[in-house]
């Protein structure tokens, strides 16, 4: 009984919370702007109450508020597409939204239908390689040939080509291979890394770590100090466990 008085009581204090006050006289980018920081708001104070016993009703609750956001948000994006701060909104609902999600698909549909020669579409990149999105290829597709960002074109080239990588390696080696050639010296978006390297990385799996391939080979020593190489036990079963201890 408790519990349910807790759920009801997040529920009754969210309703219509991300609903701006003077709606019909703030302008879109007031709206876009007024609606992430009431959700930021709603967040501080719902995980404040998280413990352990109510920790699935926090986490429900998270879970529409988002959802509440996420519609305000692409209410306001169709009202006024082109309007910088549409883009803003569409790529808040990418980011936070579940890949399930019906929001998620249809920010991604109309990103790529008003924002896809955006310079910060890389931003929304690293949220798109979960594989269950229809709407993710079109607009990476899209990027790769509208944008007029180097940097971006390749981002998108090297998030397509590792979303085909289990459902369509040849396609996916074509795109590394690409990004390899003309986007190598790109950085990552997290900037740890570059493009060409990670593809070059993701090709040599594709190339001799996919089921099928012949594994490389792989010298040691036994338990006993043996020394040994996975060669020799070409034609039996093998299982290989790699393990640290740092």
């Amino acid at each position: 009984m408790k519990k349910q008085l807790i759920m009801l009581a997040l529920v009754a204090a969210a309703t219509g919370f991300f609903e701006p006050a003077t709606r019909a006289e703030t302008a879109p980018a007031e709206q876009v702007q007024q609606i992430i920081s009431a959700f930021n708001d709603r967040k501080g104070k719902l995980t404040a109450t998280t413990n352990e016993q109510h920790f699935d009703d926090v986490v429900a609750e998270y879970n529409r508020q988002v959802q509440e956001c996420s519609q305000h948000l692409i209410r306001i994006v169709l009202a006024d597409p082109t309007a910088p701060t549409s883009e803003e909104g569409l790529r808040w609902v990418i980011a936070n939204s579940q890949p399930s999600a019906a929001e998620f698909e249809q920010s991604l549909i109309l990103y790529e239908r008003y924002f896809a020669t955006c310079a910060k579409f890389r931003q929304v990149c690293p949220f798109l390689k979960p594989v269950q999105s229809k709407a993710a290829e079109p607009l990476l597709r899209k990027v790769m040939k509208k944008n007029e960002a180097e940097d971006v074109r390749g981002t998108a080239c090297f998030i397509l080509a590792k979303r085909l990588q289990l459902t369509n390696p040849k396609e996916s080696q074509r795109l590394f291979n690409l990004v390899v050639r003309k986007y190598a010296d790109v950085r990552a978006p997290d900037k740890t890394s570059t493009l060409g390297f990670m593809a070059q990385q993701a090709l040599y799996e594709i190339q001799h770590l996919s089921i099928g391939k012949t594994a490389p080979e792989i010298s040691g020593t036994d338990v006993e100090g043996k020394p040994f190489k996975l060669s020799d036990y070409r034609g039996k079963i093998v299982m290989v466990d790699f393990y640290g201890d740092w």
